[in-house]
């Protein structure tokens, strides 16, 4: 991500979205999985993501940041820090965060799961583990995930959103420790 990109990342009509085809609002988009990727479904590891179980995962990691992240015990928006983070890549106005982050607890994610079993998929990943040695446990730790390449194709213009958040806060499990992170490569 470009340094200082402002919120309009996530505006529909930016450049990143002007390829989009009129196909009743339909796009094809390209995602490169960077870090490695765990993500569980009905409790079992899924080594090659539908677009529903994607889907499922970023509802679910936008609702948990804001859960934790943006209402305080008195369900009050929590303050948040307007400076750069530590790459001085985005700065974000509390406005904007709080406006993109308290949507997610009016969304209906019925909505969302349902309609995007619909959403087609081309896959070229790979299993990729690496170990991590744990000070506090003593003990080194396997962590592993999918890398690589997925296409979904026929995604309404409606998902964009999720696709781009999702590319900022990371998916699947350890993203803690950086995993889960993807890069759209195209949006067609």
């Amino acid at each position: 991500m470009p340094k200082n990109k402002s919120f309009d990342y996530f505006d529909y009509n930016d450049k990143a979205c002007s390829n989009t085809n009129n196909n009743k609002d339909l796009f094809s988009v390209n995602l490169k999985f960077i870090t490695p990727t765990r993500i569980m479904f009905n409790e079992k590891l899924v080594s090659e993501p539908e677009f529903h179980i994607y889907v499922r995962n970023t509802l679910r990691r936008i609702s948990n940041l804001h859960f934790f992240h943006c209402v305080n015990t008195n369900n009050n928006d929590n303050k948040f820090n307007d400076s750069n983070d530590k790459n001085g890549e985005m700065s974000i106005s509390k406005t904007e965060k709080s406006a993109a982050l308290n949507s997610a607890s009016e969304l209906d994610f019925n909505y969302y799961i349902e309609k995007s079993l619909e959403v087609n998929s081309k896959k070229s990943l790979k299993w990729y583990s690496l170990d991590r040695y744990s000070n506090r446990q003593k003990t080194h730790m396997k962590l592993s995930g999918f890398i690589g390449d997925i296409s979904y194709e026929n995604v309404p213009y409606e998902y964009l959103w999720i696709i781009k958040l999702g590319e900022l806060i990371h998916i699947g499990k350890n993203t803690t420790f950086g995993h889960g992170k993807y890069s759209i490569v195209s949006i067609i």
